[in-house]
């Protein structure tokens, strides 16, 4: 009779990993936004939907599936003669991307072989320093010779209050409309203020009855990014990219 085997005698294999891009917004955003961290949760399918609405743009959205789930989704407009993409959404509280807790390096360097093939850089931000996605991807892109660049963004801003249009489209999603808190003074006065509760905390933005803004001691410090892919693009960033650094744009 043969010895029977112990489960510590059966060699786990790495997961499979696959990715694609489809067009429009992908159904798996929801799916990889319920398995991320709980402070980015409201980056929901409606969240980048409402920007679609608000700003315009037409999406296409980046899926890495590791045995088949989700666990990168990263919507992208962009201009695809010169394959310039930024990730859609509000300036505040941050422009992230959707990455599940778990997901594996290999499922970020799938993510930028696959998106090596479809834009020659990739906008990022404003994301908070430390923020879990967006560093986790900007270390692989710098390992895979991806340059990232980097930048402030400059203060002198109006407030997430006054992107009406926006936050109208949001609540459309009954999940995001759950999270959200924003007073009626925000829509049709100077003054109001504005609330995303997450798992983890609250982000709040506010403004005084003169249309100044409040800032909120929860606010952490933001940075734009600009991931060049190898080749041409990587090439141009090292020679120019002092022009990206130099240029601040609005904190919201």
């Amino acid at each position: 009779m043969s010895k029977p085997m112990l489960l510590a005698d059966f060699v786990r294999l790495p997961p499979t990993v696959r990715g694609d891009v489809v067009e429009g917004l992908a159904a798996a955003i929801d799916i990889v936004a319920e398995r991320g961290p709980p402070s980015h949760r409201f980056l929901r399918f409606g969240w980048y939907a409402a920007a679609l609405a608000a700003y315009g743009g037409a999406a296409r959205t980046l899926v890495v599936e590791e045995d088949g789930a989700p666990v990168v989704a990263l919507p992208f407009v962009g201009h695809r003669r010169f394959g310039v993409a930024a990730v859609p959404g509000c300036r505040w509280p941050f422009r992230s991307v959707g990455v599940a807790l778990g997901a594996t390096d290999a499922a970020l360097r799938i993510a930028l072989v696959t998106l090596a093939a479809q834009i020659n850089g990739l906008r990022l931000g404003p994301i908070c320093d430390g923020d879990p996605a967006a560093t986790a991807l900007i270390a692989i892109a710098r390992a895979q010779r991806w340059i990232a660049l980097e930048r402030t963004p400059g203060r002198a801003a109006p407030t997430p209050l006054d992107d009406r249009a926006f936050w109208r489209a949001a609540v459309a999603d009954p999940v995001l409309a759950r999270m959200i808190r924003q007073s009626e003074a925000s829509i049709d006065g100077a003054g109001g203020a504005i609330a995303i509760e997450t798992g983890d905390g609250i982000y709040r933005a506010a403004r005084n009855a003169s249309g100044q803004p409040i800032p909120s001691p929860e606010s952490a410090p933001t940075r734009e990014w600009l991931l060049l892919r190898p080749g041409l693009p990587a090439l141009l960033g090292r020679m120019f990219g002092w022009v990206w650094t130099r240029t601040g744009r609005p904190h919201w």
